[in-house]
């Protein structure tokens, strides 16, 4: 995000965990489910690899070229250029087994009230992301510690399979080494061409990798933009959007939760003007809503392509208010 941005967005799951209930974020009803699908396909209890990303398609193509590589080899009669194929192939494959593993996301165990799970991301350049979300989904995306299931779990076969490949790799390429010059140059064309796709895929977004099919994102505008000119007008449309009650949601006081939060965080210099700067823009804050207003909206993420229930900004000028607080406080110093 460019620099003092302020987005809001919700995040929920498409089927509650804890009640077993399907929820659309958008209408709040019950989406439609093939009948036939099963229960783990329409909603994934863990954050797994999306099947479809561009490091799945590099390995499919990079198993394709083996084959090719294997079928070239065989009619140039290339016996070193055949082994080589072998072991440096198998040696990929172990790689990706010694790191295959799954994200087991953390679950709340016992079912008893928790407090809002509100979120607020606050950026190096100034921007930040107000998520409003569930304790369960706050828990899962932002503080659970990432519990990671390795497939071979056993540090001693672990090793035994890293010694292995350091082999199979010395094997490869001193095999590769002494087969014909066409081989060596269909290896080094493969070799490019696989490296491109990987290197691709490394530029692309983290979203584009992983499977959260379990969410429902929607991100809702601002009455006054996105964008900010400095960092106070951002923190203030920040504590805006998160003293914002949810929709079906009781209003309440948030003072003490943005309080800690500007506080602890460090996103307020600790000062006497400051301090009073964060009282006022509390107090005011309080008039923050959701309304049917639309604001100016960026297309930030092709996934967050509508902005529902604006938040109204209050009439309130931050800049202006710690420029008086700021007079005041050089004043009463003099």
């Amino acid at each position: 995000m460019e620099k003092y941005t302020v987005r809001c967005i919700t995040i929920e799951f498409i089927e509650d965990p804890q009640q077993g209930l399907s929820k659309d974020v958008e209408t709040g009803t019950q989406p439609s489910h093939d009948a036939n699908e099963s229960e783990e396909a329409r909603f994934p209890r863990q954050i797994s690899a999306n099947p479809g990303s561009l490091f799945n398609v590099a390995n499919y193509i990079g198993c394709a070229v083996s084959i090719v590589l294997l079928v070239l080899s065989l009619y140039w009669g290339d016996g070193m250029s055949f082994i080589a194929t072998l072991l440096l192939s198998a040696l990929s494959s172990l790689a990706g087994l010694v790191n295959k593993c799954n994200i087991d996301p953390q679950k709340r165990n016992q079912k008893r009230s928790v407090p809002i799970g509100d979120v607020v991301v606050r950026y190096p350049n100034g921007s930040m992301v107000v998520v409003k979300c569930h304790e369960n989904v706050a828990r899962e995306l932002f503080f659970a510690p990432e519990v990671i299931k390795y497939f071979v779990e056993e540090a001693w076969i672990c090793r035994l399979i890293s010694l292995s490949g350091t082999l199979m790799l010395m094997g490869g390429v001193i095999c590769l080494a002494s087969s014909e010059k066409k081989s060596q140059i269909a290896w080094a064309v493969s070799y490019i061409l696989i490296n491109i796709l990987y290197w691709l895929a490394a530029a692309l977004p983290p979203r584009h990798h992983w499977n959260t099919s379990r969410y429902n994102t929607v991100e809702h505008s601002i009455s006054t933009g996105h964008r900010c000119d400095d960092y106070t007008t951002a923190l203030w449309k920040a504590m805006c959007a998160a003293k914002c009650p949810k929709k079906d949601e009781q209003v309440e006081d948030m003072s003490e939760e943005i309080d800690h939060w500007a506080k602890i965080s460090g996103a307020l210099p600790r000062s006497e003007a400051w301090e009073k700067w964060l009282t006022s823009a509390k107090e005011k804050a309080d008039e923050a809503r959701f309304g049917p207003e639309s604001g100016s909206m960026k297309k930030y993420d092709y996934n967050w392509d509508r902005a529902r229930d604006c938040i109204i900004v209050p009439d309130f000028d931050p800049v202006a208010k710690w420029n008086e607080l700021t007079g005041i406080e050089i004043q009463d110093r003099t």
